[in-house]
């Protein structure tokens, strides 16, 4: 099963930008900045959902199919709001 490219992920749930300090044995320093975009915030959103989706269904097939259900939902619903 591949990835099915035309699903709204939401861009990324919490990206994030830091520096890489560098030192040389020269007493030198460089900086070289290194970005993350971490998970989506539709794995956000469906990690959010599954939580109480567990509680009441025991199949994790299941469970996983409803949470991202419910996050492509929520997804939807931001479009509404923007």
């Amino acid at each position: 099963m591949g990835i099915d490219m035309t699903i709204n992920t939401g861009g990324p749930a919490f990206p994030h930008v830091a520096e890489l300090v560098q030192h040389s044995p020269n007493g030198g320093i460089t900086t070289k900045p290194i970005t993350s975009n971490g998970m989506t915030l539709r794995d956000y959103f469906a990690g959010q959902a599954m939580q109480g989706l567990i509680a009441r269904y025991s199949s994790p097939e299941t469970t996983a199919n409803l949470a991202y259900h419910m996050a492509d939902a929520m997804l939807k619903a931001r479009e509404y709001e923007h």
